[in-house]
């Protein structure tokens, strides 16, 4: 009985085991298949995604606008479908965009009246708009429009509560985007509260107003040689990385108030032919304005210049130059400097050495009120009206070696400075000196009198 008990469980066991091999055997196999079907399938949404991506691209190419303008809205659609298709889709629509387009339409084309498709449009109103104008330039023109808009509306944040109710709440902002434009025509470009990992610019044509407004831009931001035919706005701009604007031409106005420059700036060679706006503006690193032109009124009222400041051989050519209540945390230079306007340095506040040599003041040259902490040079510079130093505060050595002051004798004046360091090697201008004043202090006053009261 026990022999026969013993060998019916060695079988029953026998055949469990069995059982169960084949059982794994089968779940194996059928892992497996659902492995291949799974991959296969992604390997065919895999080839639908790209063959709709292709077709889109390749649409891009025709000679007919509506049909570019229908393969800007697929693109669209793809990216923000796909993720990690976004920076691929963008790299299309700029290199669309760099391809060469005339500011104004060919003889032989009709002339648009004067800001007439200066706006972008508005998102479905473009087939109509071709529909109805037989133009070939307009045509291209509003494609180009739409394909700015597209890259501005997906580079800023907009809360879902903030888009408009028709719409669902989807997020449209795509992160670390890079735009390169170098080169291309761009037509009333709007990047208002963008943020963007690169930027590059350089070369880029600006017709009609260009808007940065609130832009984050995260790496380096590249201007240089570019050209700005309308306003420039950067108004509350931030720049965590160099900011490069050499050889720049603005020919109408620039606003770059309240911008914060986190990383060199350079403004080298640049051409504001309209007012240029920077009141409030903060520079944590080094910036360069060398041999910048100024045509119109300049505004650095109360900027900060967080780094070393450069504006050697700048030309303030137009109307006042405005840098009252400026602090200049490092060096400051205006070496060879030209301004035939009125330059406007009061409460200024120079914490490092402040080079004023060879510069030239054809108009009033105001420094009331400003502090020297550093060394103040203004050797060999020439101050063709009113000097006015009234209020300043002079802890550095102040250096007047070879200056030249061609105004009137009562428009230069050291009224009530402060000179910290009357036992320092100071040049004053010929014609004045230090003196005591009645509270001990000192000050600077004509050589003719011994004291200032």
């Amino acid at each position: 009985m026990d022999a026969t008990v013993t060998a019916a469980a060695i079988g029953v066991g026998g055949s469990v085991i069995v059982a169960l091999a084949a059982f794994w055997a089968n779940v194996r196999n059928t892992n497996k298949t659902t492995e291949l079907t799974h991959r296969a399938l992604q390997l065919t949404e895999q080839g639908q995604v790209i063959d709709q991506y292709s077709r889109a691209v390749g649409q891009l190419g025709s000679d007919k606008a509506p049909i570019r303008l229908g393969a800007l809205y697929a693109l669209e659609r793809f990216a923000q479908d796909n993720l990690a298709h976004r920076q691929s889709t963008v790299n299309v629509i700029c290199a669309y965009l760099r391809m060469p387009f005339p500011l104004t339409p060919p003889a032989s084309e009709p002339v648009p009246e004067p800001g007439e498709g200066a706006r972008e449009p508005v998102p479905g109103a473009e087939v109509a708009a071709l529909a109805d104008n037989g133009d070939d330039w307009q045509q291209e023109k509003q494609v180009r429009l739409t394909a700015q808009r597209v890259l501005g509306e997906h580079l800023r944040r907009i809360p879902p509560d903030a888009q408009p109710s028709a719409d669902p709440a989807v997020d449209l902002f795509w992160p670390g985007i890079r735009l390169d434009l170098t080169g291309a025509t761009l037509i009333d470009f709007s990047c208002d509260g963008a943020e963007l990992a690169d930027a590059q610019f350089r070369g880029a044509t600006f017709h009609s107003d260009a808007r940065f407004g609130g832009a984050t831009f995260n790496g380096r931001a590249e201007f240089g040689a570019a050209t700005f035919h309308g306003t420039a706005r950067f108004e509350k701009a931030t720049f965590h990385g160099d900011a490069e604007f050499g050889g720049t031409i603005f020919n109408s106005t620039a606003r770059f108030g309240g911008a914060t420059f986190h990383g060199g700036t350079r403004f080298s060679g640049a051409t504001f032919h309209g007012t240029a706006r920077l009141e409030k503006a903060t520079f944590h690193g080094n910036t360069w304005f060398s041999n910048a032109t100024f045509n119109g009124n300049t505004w650095f009222s109360n900027a900060a210049f967080k780094g070393n400041t450069s504006f050697d051989s700048a030309h303030f050519d137009g109307g006042t130059g405005w840098f009252d209540g400026a602090t200049f945390s490092g060096g400051a230079r205006f070496s060879e400097a030209t301004f035939k306007g009125i330059a406007r340095f009061g409460k200024a506040a120079f914490h490092g050495d402040a080079r004023f040599g060879g510069a030239t003041f054809h108009g009033d040259a105001e420094f009331g009120g400003a502090a020297f902490h550093g060394d103040a040079r203004f050797g060999g510079a020439t101050f063709s009206g009113g000097a006015r130093f009234s209020e300043a505060t002079f802890k550095g050595t102040a250096l007047f070696d070879n200056s030249i002051f061609n105004g009137m004798k009562e428009t230069t004046s050291f009224a009530n400075s402060r000179v910290l360091t009357p036992d320092a090697a100071h040049i004053w201008p010929k014609g004045w000196c230090i003196g005591e004043t009645s509270n001990g202090g000192h000050t600077v006053v004509r050589a003719d009198r011994s004291a200032s009261s």
